[in-house]
């Protein structure tokens, strides 16, 4: 899933954090890693 939308995005990391009992800020690393 590629969001446009900043807002999308913090929203998609947070739920994604969430689910899986890890940082937000670790997602957002890893997102832009394998972006």
């Amino acid at each position: 899933m590629i969001t446009k939308n900043p807002m999308q995005l913090k929203a998609f990391v947070k739920n994604k954090a969430a689910e899986k009992h890890i940082s937000a800020q670790l997602v957002m690393q890893n997102y832009i890693l394998f972006r």
